[in-house]
């Protein structure tokens, strides 16, 4: 019977950069899997499995065939598999099958996770992991970022005006920053596997295992709230599971819709002059013409904070909006959640005109289109055009 496997966990040093690989099969062919770090942080001495085996359950999943690592993996997330895969068969029983994953045994040990103390959060910068990063009880002691997600590998100029943003967030917030490279992205969207849809967590939570080391919580930015989550590659219900023996998995922030984290951080100096939401990946820029940045302006700019902000086009460009094409069903959701801000705020009534009628519209080009048929967040690859992470 086909199956996909992973091969053992290998890490190699040269000067201050690591990487830590192993190899996919799966289809008579090896696809090699990689993340780059600093060689400051450890290796994992026991349980290397963790690390690749999330996008490798997926891989699986997609191709219908078992999964089987050579490394150990730990045993609570082990179970946690078994459960993750019902959802995911759940919500999309014509993508994905059911699997059986197999891995050397692995002894359970939930003391490992006191024994490092440290936390890291998935962070871009946008809303979410900002309005996570404000608000949080604690702050992490590092802001995990990669290359190859957000940012394309190819770019390595927007590369570092974005590692140099972050560097600011961090020393403001007295945290760090942990900057990766991976190309697992890249190797899922080549299987037919949706980003925002499906896997975007799961790569992120592979980053957390990476770190176990230095630390024993992940906190990964809710995409969607409570109210409205939805089947989707981040979710309050998944990405718990996503933890493991030695690592907390923790989905923050999803008490607040996009609009109301909007209005949470609004007026915070860090949201003022750091914030990057942009959809285009040629510059670590706001374009302010993209939907993400136009529906982030909009919410601002009903609230009286765009004129104040040094990160977006300070004039909100109505007729840019009004061209706005329809993008996924959920978008209408999150534009009636800009306009109730819109009324709370007391907002001009032409903000109100702008918002129905956007939303008229998309409802007119998504007529009959659901939210598992809709188009994906991330149809092709990263370079050379507009990303689309999440909604």
């Amino acid at each position: 019977m086909p199956k996909v496997t992973v091969a053992r966990v290998a890490r190699a040093n040269k000067r201050d950069e690591a990487t830590t690989s192993t190899v996919f099969t799966f289809g008579g062919t090896d696809t090699p899997a990689w993340i780059k770090h600093s060689s400051t942080i450890p290796e994992l001495k026991t349980n290397r499995g963790d690390i690749f085996v999330l996008p490798a359950l997926f891989l699986a999943m997609r191709r219908g065939e078992d999964l089987e690592l050579s490394d150990a993996v730990s045993a609570e997330l082990i179970d946690n598999i078994d459960t993750v895969q019902d959802i995911y068969v759940t919500w999309f029983p014509e993508v994905f099958t059911k699997v059986t994953v197999s891995a050397p045994a692995s002894q359970r040990n939930r003391a490992l996770r006191s024994a490092r103390g440290g936390s890291g959060m998935a962070f871009t910068g946008g809303i979410d992991s900002m309005f996570s990063l404000i608000t949080s009880r604690t702050t992490p002691t590092a802001l995990v970022n990669s290359t190859g997600l957000d940012l394309d590998l190819a770019r390595d100029a927007v590369a570092r005006e974005t590692r140099a943003r972050l560097g600011r967030i961090a020393a403001v917030t007295g945290t760090s920053v942990v900057p990766l490279s991976t190309n697992l992205r890249k190797i899922v969207l080549a299987n037919d596997i949706r980003w925002g849809e499906h896997s975007f967590a799961a790569v992120i939570a592979s980053f957390g295992h990476l770190l176990a080391g230095t630390m024993d919580t992940f906190v990964i930015p809710a995409s969607h709230s409570y109210l409205t989550a939805i089947p989707w590659g981040s979710n309050p219900l998944v990405d718990p599971l996503y933890g493991s023996d030695r690592l907390r998995v923790v989905h923050h922030g999803a008490a607040f819709n996009r609009a109301r984290k909007t209005e949470a951080i609004a007026h915070h100096e860090l949201t003022r002059t750091e914030m990057r939401v942009c959809l285009k990946i040629t510059t670590d820029e706001n374009c302010g013409e993209c939907r993400k940045c136009l529906r982030t302006m909009l919410a601002l700019d009903v609230m009286g904070a765009l004129s104040n902000s040094e990160r977006f086009p300070q004039t909100l460009d109505f007729a840019l909006l009004k061209k706005l094409p329809a993008h996924h069903p959920q978008e209408i959701t999150m534009m009636h959640d800009v306009r109730e801000l819109a009324v709370e705020h007391g907002a001009a009534q032409r903000y109100l005109d702008a918002i129905d009628d956007l939303c008229i519209q998309w409802r007119n080009e998504l007529d009959g289109v659901s939210l598992e048929s809709a188009p994906d967040q991330d149809p092709g690859g990263t370079a050379s055009r507009i990303r689309a992470q999440d909604p």
